[in-house]
């Protein structure tokens, strides 16, 4: 082994044997964009290597060079660098391989002069006023020294006159500021871009405040800022001008304010009051300080329902009518243009509603004193219903219900009494009868003496066992539902107890749920009619649950005339161990659904052709509710005519053919309102 490798070695150096470069590149100045060329030559080859240059100890591949072979031992190599550039600065060399071995010329360094070139350049800045900075500068090339001279607004810096790198220190600017900086070699001058210091200011006030949407108690609006003061906007204020909330006691027109982050610049404002001219005007601020205010923009909001119930309801029988009145509403409460009065008259058979455009009077025949009825009255305006009055009952119905009531006797009473005791006392004896009976399994194998005097116990278990109060049912909670804490934080402030709640008939029925009819039961007595939204019982299970309410989180935040808006959630309790049933309660349209109306204008019993304008006025709607649900990132996932809602006036041969009463005063039309 030993012996293979010497013959090895001496084979390699026998052919590198006085090979060797007779002429290798020389050291060389250059002046910048002219072209440059390096020779070497390698003797003593006995036939053409290859030859590689190298710059800095990286092979050049795609550098112009050749190899031209000058006799039977010698080969020359000359590499061509057009208008050579600071980057060709370095260190080359030429590298023969011949069998493996690597042969290197001797080493030659490219000087590049020219003007300097900057490696740092100044910036532009945005600064606050009188505060101090720095700006850097620098520049590199040969010859050297480089050296830099700065300006400011074009205008000459003597003390800056500084080697490369430089750092200018400014005290503080009032205005925008212009700033360069001049590297100089003995080659000459080479000039940086033209940085621009700003000074931050207060923002421009905002401009195009627009309104965008405004409902009876909120309005949209958005604006646009031309010019931010050179720094980022953080919030907006708006001042809101309304006359229902003005402080007598303050000198300005302003009745609140509110400040919200932006962007974007668009904002909601709340709490306005119903069919009020208002007026709103904002101001953005920076991190320097707020802008002006905009020039007031003047709105009006939407109708609204009626604030309060109709005061002094009164009452007069005449025989054979009853007759209602009551005190006309106060402007104040009625928030919009008041287009009359409903009076509920609810008797043995059902409730019946009276609707009176005109007065405060209602005449309710016929009357049959014999029976229980009550009576009561709302307001009524475009934005809907106000509160109910008290329920009232008729007087003279009252002393007649005490006039016919029979005297009692307390006899029959006391004998009744007597036969439920007995009756009760026979019934326990023949339940521990039967009870006894099916115990005395154990009397049977009671305890025998045994011959050495130790008792034999038999223990058993009784074949059947009580429980006298029955199915539990545990008061319905989000705990009890099982919930996520972050969804349980969202619906607790829209949550009813199911002890307000009265379910009644069921208005339609789908794969996955039900809608019932329900009343609410107010704080002041009344009640409120709703529609309400569940869950069948049998698919209840907590994943449906929260999915469900997670629903209904969505709609809670939803606010546009043509979404129905949701009052709350409740849950009803179901016996124990089983998940209380969630529920959504929504406004009740009593109008019906879009489809059935369409279905019935055509095939009932007096079909009618709806105006072209009329099913526009549809369409539009819809489109509104569903842009509305679009800018919300929600989908409906289920829009058809009947989940298309009618509230408003209906027309007057369509309200005939669906039997469906107007609600708006001089209205050809009804408005949409999508279910979800």
């Amino acid at each position: 082994m030993i012996a293979v490798s010497c013959l090895t070695i001496a084979f390699l150096l026998h052919l590198t044997w006085g090979l060797d470069f007779v002429v290798g590149p020389t050291n060389l100045t250059i002046s910048l964009g002219l072209n440059a060329q390096m020779r070497c030559q390698l003797k003593g080859v006995s036939r053409l290597p290859t030859i590689h240059w190298l710059k800095d100890g990286k092979e050049l591949h795609n550098a112009d060079f050749t190899s031209v072979p000058l006799g039977e031992d010698e080969v020359l190599s000359v590499i061509r660098l057009r208008e050579v550039q600071q980057t060709d600065m370095g260190w080359y060399w030429c590298m023969a391989i011949v069998q493996g071995v690597h042969i290197n010329s001797k080493k030659a360094f490219l000087t590049v002069e020219g003007l300097p070139y900057f490696t740092i350049q100044p910036q532009d800045m945005y600064v606050f006023k009188d505060e101090p900075f720095n700006l850097t500068c620098a520049a590199t090339g040969r010859p050297k020294p480089t050296e830099i001279l700065w300006k400011i607004a074009g205008v000459l810096v003597e003390e800056t006159w500084n080697e490369s790198p430089s750092v200018l220190t400014v005290k503080g600017i009032e205005s925008q500021t212009t700033f360069t900086c001049e590297a100089h070699n003995a080659k000459g001058v080479a000039v940086s871009r033209t940085a621009s210091v700003y000074v931050k200011v207060s923002p421009d006030k905002p401009t195009k405040l627009r309104i965008d949407d405004q409902t009876s108690n909120s309005v949209s609006v958005s604006w646009a800022v031309t010019f931010n003061g050179f720094s980022s906007l953080h919030n907006c204020t708006a001042q809101v001008f309304d006359p229902n909330k003005l402080n007598v006691s303050s000198n300005t027109n302003v009745s609140f304010e509110v400040t919200f982050p932006v962007p974007p610049y668009s904002y909601t404002i709340r709490g306005l009051s119903p069919f009020t001219t208002c007026g709103v005007r904002l101001r953005c601020s920076n991190e320097v300080g707020p802008s002006e205010f905009s020039e007031w923009t003047h709105f009006r909001t939407s109708e609204g329902a009626p604030s309060a119930s109709p005061k002094n309801v009164t009452y007069s029988y005449n025989g054979s009518l009853l007759v209602i009145q009551w005190n006309e509403l106060p402007a104040r409460d009625i928030h919009g243009i008041l287009l009359g009065y409903v009076v509920e008259w609810s008797r043995p058979e059902g409730k019946k509603e009276i609707p009176v455009d005109t007065g405060t009077q209602a005449i309710l025949h016929p009357f049959d004193p014999s029976e229980k009825h009550s009576f009561r009255v709302c307001a009524l305006t475009a934005g809907g219903r106000g509160p109910w009055s008290a329920p009232a009952l008729p007087l003279g119905q009252e002393q007649e219900s005490r006039r016919q009531r029979p005297r009692i006797s307390w006899a029959p009473l006391i004998i009744g009494i007597l036969c439920a005791v007995l009756t009760l006392i026979s019934v326990l004896l023949v339940v521990y009868h039967i009870r006894k009976k099916e115990m005395q399994f154990g009397a049977a194998f009671a305890p025998a003496s045994a011959p050495d005097g130790v008792g034999q116990v038999v223990q058993y278990r009784a074949g059947r066992s009580y429980n006298r109060r029955g199915a539990m049912r545990i008061e319905a909670t989000f705990d009890t539902l099982g919930i996520s804490d972050g969804l349980k934080q969202k619906l607790e402030d829209i949550f009813i107890h199911e002890k307000q709640l009265e379910l009644g008939r069921t208005l339609g029925r789908g794969e996955f749920g039900s809608v019932k009819e329900a009343y609410l039961k107010m704080e002041d007595g009344s009640t409120q009619k709703l529609a309400v939204k569940m869950l069948k019982t049998e698919i209840s299970a907590p994943g449906d649950n929260e999915e469900f309410l997670r629903e209904a989180a969505c709609m809670k935040e939803f606010d546009h005339p043509n979404v129905i808006k949701i009052i709350g959630v409740s849950l009803q309790s179901r016996p124990h161990r089983r998940l209380p049933v969630p529920m959504v309660l929504l406004p009740f349209m009593k109008h019906g659904d879009l489809r059935t109306y369409l279905v019935l204008s055509r095939l009932g019993d007096q079909p009618v052709e709806v105006p072209f304008r009329t099913l526009l006025n549809f369409m539009i709607d819809i489109a509104k509710g569903m842009e509305y649900l679009s800018s919300k990132n929600f989908i409906h996932r289920d829009l058809a005519t009947r989940n298309c809602m009618m509230w408003q006036r209906l027309p007057t041969d369509a309200g005939k053919a669906t039997g469906a009463r107007c609600q708006e005063k001089n209205s050809t039309q009804c408005r949409i309102c999508l279910f979800l």
